[in-house]
């Protein structure tokens, strides 16, 4: 934080930390950065000088929100619950689709509208995913030459993609949970990419209501899982089912 002492700084101005990813970051690391975060902050207000003058320090998080929420439960970095929070939810397919083939127009490039759409229904509207799809059904093409994404692009792209969402994805996530909380997603597994009855849970883990219920709330939460109808869980993480079953 001694930037902040720089003269190369102007009154009223200040750093912004931005962390992305932060599933695939350090725990003690991003603790430590936020605590040094927390004091630069509260210094500040301590301090005799002007609001005017003072040289600020933001910091934005972005990830998987298991790893924000573990962040903002921490004990030591308690003061994060009152930063503002957005949460990203899964982008429509057409919307995906459109994003597809204007993106493909404004680069020179050519991809048929249905192409387009069956990018974006494997990338199942999934931010992130959409971004891995579309890189690498662009990186598809591009080994080839030609300026038309087909379907065999796509296809590459999305085997690329679905490799890379295990690593930066997939692994953290499970990484990150409890035993119990891994067993009660592998049982869901079983029935993945189909949802999962929520009394099938209970029997293939041999484990109480309570239990289930118990770590139910914890996952959805956590938006690994989510609700799929009356009784019903599936996966909200794509192919994080799939990845379970190959373990």
């Amino acid at each position: 934080m001694c930037w902040l002492g720089s003269k190369k700084l102007g009154k009223g101005k200040g750093i912004l930390i931005t962390i992305d990813e932060t599933q695939a970051a350090s725990h003690d690391d991003l603790v430590a950065i936020a605590t040094a975060v927390q004091h630069v902050i509260t210094d500040a207000d301590e301090s005799d000088t002007p609001d005017e003058d003072k040289k600020g320090v933001a910091i934005v998080f972005a990830g998987l929100p298991y790893m924000i929420n573990d962040l903002l439960d921490n004990e030591v970095t308690t003061f994060l619950r009152r930063a503002l929070r957005r949460e990203l939810d899964n982008v429509p397919l057409p919307d995906v689709k459109n994003a597809f083939l204007e993106t493909v127009a404004d680069s020179g490039k050519t991809i048929s509208g249905e192409d387009a759409f069956e990018a974006a229904r494997q990338s199942e509207g999934y931010p992130y995913m959409v971004q891995l799809v579309g890189y690498y059904m662009w990186q598809s093409t591009q080994r080839r030459g030609p300026n038309v994404i087909t379907a065999d692009d796509v296809s590459t792209g999305v085997s690329d993609a679905l490799l890379a969402f295990d690593d930066a994805v997939c692994a953290p996530a499970l990484d990150g949970i409890t035993s119990a909380e891994r067993l009660f997603l592998a049982a869901m597994a079983k029935d993945s990419p189909n949802p999962t009855q929520v009394g099938d849970i209970a029997d293939r883990t041999r484990r109480s209501r309570s239990w289930v219920s118990k770590c139910r709330a914890v996952l959805i939460k956590d938006k690994l899982i989510r609700p799929a109808g009356h009784g019903q869980l599936e996966f909200a993480v794509p192919h994080l089912g799939q990845y379970l079953q190959s373990l």
